[in-house]
């Protein structure tokens, strides 16, 4: 069974599909640095980022839809770690918002807040069409090739290809309990569930060990081949940075 939800949409074809996955990388981690030092509190240069953080976005062919999703996936985070903040003055004065700010100071913590929330959103599409944009292994591949750690570059690997086994497990234990247990639950929901994500961690094991089995009968030495070793071409180093231009001006500039 074949799961695509971590690199969906990556075997389309795009500007930013063709780019090298090292100049994707480090452009993305550029500009995300670049909108998260905005100072905080200073909202004057959000909607350039924006237009261009969804021009890159257009620029991928991604679906809207797709993008949205995952923007929705990562908001009770985002609005969690945005709510936290004028919490906090509310928390520490004496019962109420006005009170625990000095005078003149609303408009401020609500415009950090709104801040904290626009990072967010705009982190989280641009890590979304990087992702969508380069296969996993390929991300994996830029990784080391960028000379970073051997352990994290391993680990992530290996979850990539064992959170499949749990997932193809939860769909039969789920179509098993289904066909026994047609209808509404006549025991209860967090018995019946709990047992069966009891299954789920035994099978899934059960196979991991196999698959790691065969993997070592194979050569698995604990380390994945890094493949071919492509160049850096110079016309995908002048794409990263005609892409980081807009966003640095507007950082310093807007």
């Amino acid at each position: 069974m074949k799961h695509d939800f971590i690199d969906k949409y990556s075997d389309s074809d795009s500007f930013l599909h063709r780019l090298d996955p090292r100049a994707k990388i480090l452009s993305v981690i550029i500009i995300i640095i670049a909108i998260v030092s905005e100072p905080r509190g200073e909202l004057a240069a959000f909607p350039f980022y924006f237009a261009l953080v969804l021009g890159l976005a257009i620029l991928s062919n991604l679906p809207p839809a797709f993008i949205f999703t995952r923007c929705l996936q990562a908001s009770p985070f985002i609005i969690a770690a945005a709510v936290f903040y004028p919490v906090s003055f509310l928390l520490g004065g004496e019962g109420s918002l006005s009170r625990a700010l000095p005078a003149g100071e609303t408009d401020a913590v609500i415009a950090v807040t709104a801040s904290i929330l626009l990072k967010a959103y705009a982190a989280v599409i641009l890590l979304t069409v990087l992702i969508s944009t380069t296969g996993f292994h390929r991300m994996l591949w830029a990784m080391r090739r960028l000379k970073a750690p051997k352990s994290v570059c391993v680990v992530s690997g290996l979850m990539y290809r064992y959170i499949f086994l749990l997932i193809d497990e939860l769909h039969r234990t789920n179509r098993a309990r289904e066909s026994r247990t047609p209808g509404r639950l006549r025991v209860s929901p967090f018995r019946v569930y709990g047992n069966q994500a009891a299954v789920v961690f035994i099978r899934g094991w059960e196979r991991a060990e196999k698959v790691y089995a065969a993997m070592v009968s194979r050569g698995f030495t604990g380390d994945f081949p890094e493949g071919r070793a492509g160049r850096l071409r110079a016309a995908h180093i002048i794409y990263a940075v005609i892409i980081l231009l807009p966003f640095i001006a507007a950082r310093f500039f807007v």
